[in-house]
């Protein structure tokens, strides 16, 4: 295998995009650009120059139809939607992955074989009097990570001794069992307000409000194509990030911990 620059990732990605975005519009879903993605749009008018990685969400019914329906839809071959209620990911979220590619993440081990992917974020009503589902989903989360955590890896001796006793706990289930927990979780929660979104399943401030009004469609160029935003993306990324249009320090400007790989049989577009 032939591991890929950062560049090439980034145009692996990029395809994948314009995949998702091109069967949004042609069965009418709804999608916005997500988290760095979003940023990147906002601030950069593409990546963030040491992301390497795309973010979108979707509303939960629009999630669900992409999930049952991506085989079907899907413009190349090479594209796969994987869930963890497929078994197919330790994932709560969705995953379209490119299947010509394989990626090697530090600090995890075990786990299913990924490709260079794109992330794809249910956005659900915000649930009311959520406080233990809530608590719920931040324990299942934990057990989640640790389940593929490398137990011989980690940021300091304390939490190295630390996952030395618990990884093995929670690999007797795996990272799918806690994964399918959250999912599970979430859509059986009824009581909810539908006058917002919350982004219960993401990566950020899960327990925030996000009103709906914010989530008018509007446009912002990525990587030399326009692609669906929030109209009022300024307070959603304000919301999970504070001040979010100053860069950060250069020591924070940290790429995910992974190595991407082409597989020995494939070749890029």
């Amino acid at each position: 295998m032939r591991e890929l620059s950062r560049r090439e990732a980034q145009e692996v990605e990029i395809k994948l995009l314009e995949e998702f975005a091109d069967i949004c519009d042609q069965r009418g879903l709804r999608y916005y650009l997500a988290y760095g993605t979003l940023i990147g749009a906002a601030r950069h008018e593409g990546f963030v120059p040491w992301d390497d990685d795309v973010d979108v969400m979707m509303p939960r019914e629009d999630f669900e139809r992409l999930r049952a329906e991506f085989d079907a839809w899907r413009l190349r071959p090479t594209s796969q939607f994987v869930h963890c209620r497929d078994g197919r990911s330790r994932f709560p979220f969705g995953r379209i992955i490119d299947t010509r590619t394989l990626v090697d993440e530090n600090y995890c081990e075990g786990g299913e074989e990924l490709g260079a992917w794109i992330d794809v974020f249910p956005l659900d009503d915000m649930p009311r009097y959520a406080s233990g589902l809530f608590r719920r989903i931040a324990y299942w989360n934990a057990a989640r990570m640790l389940a593929v955590s490398d137990a011989q890896k980690g940021a300091s001796a304390v939490s190295r001794i630390a996952k030395r006793i618990l990884v093995p706990l929670y690999r007797r289930k795996g990272s799918v069992h806690y994964a399918q927990k959250m999912d599970e979780a979430v859509l059986r929660w009824r009581d909810a307000d539908s006058s917002c979104y919350a982004e219960i399943l993401g990566v950020t401030e899960r327990k925030k409000a996000l009103p709906k009004e914010w989530f008018e469609p509007a446009m912002l160029p990525f990587e030399l194509r326009d692609y669906c935003v929030p109209s009022n993306y300024d307070a959603v990324l304000t919301s999970c990030y504070g001040d979010w249009r100053e860069l950060p320090p250069e020591d924070k400007r940290i790429p995910h911990p992974m190595k991407i790989y082409l597989k020995d049989d494939a070749s890029l577009d």
